[in-house]
């Protein structure tokens, strides 16, 4: 640890300025000799820093990258120095969040009330939760993903149940917050005391005790009609007051826990090329590829801008497609191998035409296909639990049964086509975020398949046991099936959910890495087709407008419909046709895989 870090009152250094042109704010400054008043640092002449690490400087002031309020993840709120202050549009119902949230560890924070009006909230979110709950009052606590206390009266809230807690606060006033997600508990207090006889060294009188696994953020809620003004004090600055023992950690990325994968491109990556109608041309990857998914984004049409997936369980040259329902093809110039750092596409149009633009998707399923007895049904599986990635082929006996996955965790996604049968089949999707006894068809833009069919294919297990119900699509007896498998992992994979709000200022999406490809489809409330985004088919500065439909054949299609962070993404298009991807109230499933962790990312 550098020096320094092991004390809460590390010396930032940052100079007297004014905030909004208010010489009169009072906030507070920690000059190198170690005294502090209540002055003005929070301008642009404050230091920030931005290291993909902490260091210690020259003069030893350690400097991290620090969380700051999210300019992206906010409604009615306006940020100022940076993001190291926030005010409400007294107008506007409204929520923000930090840009980093928290699982485990022992976190403290404070936020000077600078000035105020009315009412409005400081206090906690979930931050894989939607942010707002589409009401006309938007303080804390009025759902079931955040808690709070309000600032007029010192009352807390959650799951909108409110209760006597604290004081009200007024303007210079100190609040605390002391955070425990190693055991789910929330203490808030003011100019020194904490409420309710709390007390976070010994654990005692918590404010709340149900904050076991969620990923925990600061935030700030308020309905229309109120004003205030909040300098939070996430660790860039020096606190008033000393952290209780043991709750040192600030919202630093210094204090991220390391993720499990430091190069996500070791186990996914996102490539793109020209055509050479060669089968000897190499694309270069950092690993062996099991699984590669390669699309014409020059041309439209059936044998032309076909999707053409591979794996090393069926093996070379033998493709299935996403936009439609036909068996496996064998063809002689399909992809021509799977090498040790990246695959030979072939000369197919499909593949590798000369001067067509393409786009690859790999990932790594690991070193070798084995026999899986885990589950009722015998399958060959090739798994690697390090990147959440299985190909299952296997073979349908008639009956109702279970395939075994090879992940050591519950896969939260799941594809599945029958390839043998002549008679065409559709791809089937499943995810527990859905409803668990339906699914969607790649080749649709219908929500589900519901009851049509009888379907119902299940992650249930940690390491086998994706099961299905009797159907011809999913266990026919005879015929023979492909099922592409994914569990989230940290660092790596992100798949959840997230609700559409139908406008250009979407909502933000944390993931906890920069991603480099997203799919995004609708699971309620409105018909919708698939989505890919990735990084290498950027369009103009952060915009990501060029986006590719697996159930079409259609090439790229340019919109503004995404912008990539270093810690998630955010929505920008309205699109609510057949291929909606943010229409209002409506929620969508996403499977986003990493370019960089957030953690080491340049960015706050």
């Amino acid at each position: 640890m550098p020096t320094g870090m092991e004390d809460p009152y590390w010396k930032n250094v940052c100079l007297a300025n004014s905030f909004n042109g208010d010489n009169s704010n009072t906030f507070f400054q920690m000059y190198y000799s170690g005294n502090f008043t209540k002055t003005n640092p929070f301008s642009a002449a404050c230091e920030t820093y931005d290291t993909p690490s902490s260091y210690v400087d020259s003069n030893n002031i350690v400097k991290s990258t620090y969380a700051m309020f999210n300019h992206n993840d906010r409604t009615s709120y306006v940020i100022g120095a940076g993001g190291r202050a926030v005010s409400d549009d007294p107008s506007t119902a409204g929520r923000i969040r930090a840009t980093m949230g928290v699982t485990s560890g022992k976190w403290y924070w404070e936020q000077v009330l600078n000035n105020y009006s009315n009412g409005g909230m400081y206090g906690i979110m979930d931050l894989d939760a939607r942010l707002i709950t589409g009401g006309s009052n938007e303080d804390l606590g009025l759902d079931s993903n955040s808690w709070g206390v309000l600032t007029n009266s010192g009352n807390k809230g959650h799951a909108n149940s409110f209760t006597s807690y604290g004081v009200a606060a007024q303007s210079d006033d100190v609040i605390m917050c002391a955070l425990d997600m190693d055991n789910g508990r929330v203490w808030w207090g003011k100019n020194g005391t904490w409420f309710g006889g709390g007390n976070p060294e010994t654990g005692a009188n918590p404010a709340y005790t149900n904050l076991a696994g969620r990923r925990i953020v600061p935030a700030f809620g308020i309905g229309g009609g109120s004003a205030q003004a909040w300098l939070p004090n996430l660790g860039y600055m020096p606190f008033f007051h000393k952290p209780p023992v043991g709750f040192e950690k600030t919202f630093s990325k210094y204090y991220i826990d390391e993720p499990s994968i430091l190069d996500p491109s070791i186990y996914f990556d996102n490539v793109t090329w020209t055509g050479t109608s060669n089968n000897a041309t190499s694309i270069p990857l950092n690993f062996s590829p099991d699984l590669v998914w390669i699309k014409n984004r020059s041309l439209s049409g059936v044998g032309a801008g076909d999707h053409m997936l591979y794996d090393t369980v069926r093996g070379i040259q033998r493709s299935i497609n996403t936009n439609n329902t036909n068996a496996e093809e064998l063809n002689a110039n399909g992809l021509q191998e799977f090498q040790a750092n990246g695959f030979r596409p072939g000369s197919l149009t499909r593949t590798n035409e000369s001067s067509r633009f393409y786009a690859g998707w790999a990932w790594d399923a690991g070193t070798s296909t084995v026999t899986n007895t885990s589950g009722t049904i015998t399958s060959e599986v090739r798994a690697n639990p390090s990147s959440g990635v299985s190909v299952i082929k296997y073979t349908g006996t008639g009956s109702a049964g279970t395939i075994g996955h090879g992940l050591n965790k519950t896969p939260r996604a799941a594809f599945l086509k029958v390839i043998s049968n002549v008679t065409p089949s559709n791809w089937l999707f499943f995810s527990f975020l859905t409803t668990q006894s339906s699914g969607s068809v790649f080749t649709s833009t219908t929500i589900d398949i519901g009851s049509k069919t009888g379907n119902v294919l299940l992650p249930n297990s940690e390491n086998g046991g994706i099961s299905y119900g009797f159907d011809v699509q999913a266990g026919g007896s005879g015929s023979q099936y492909i099922c592409y498998a994914f569990a989230e992992i940290d660092g790596l994979s992100r798949i959840n959910t997230f609700t559409g709000n139908g406008s250009t200022d979407g909502p933000f999406v944390y993931t906890g890495f920069r991603p480099a490809w997203v799919l995004i489809k609708s699971v309620d409330g409105v018909t919708g087709g698939w989505n890919i985004f990735d990084t290498k088919r950027q369009g103009i500065g952060n915009d990501f407008n060029n986006v590719l439909y697996p159930h079409l054949d259609a090439a790229d299609q340019a919109y503004r419909v995404l912008d990539i962070y270093s810690n998630g993404f955010k929505l920008r298009g309205t699109n609510t046709g057949t291929n909606a991807f943010n229409s209002s109230g409506n929620r969508f499933l996403y499977i986003a895989f990493a370019e960089f962790p957030f953690k080491y990312s340049l960015a706050l």
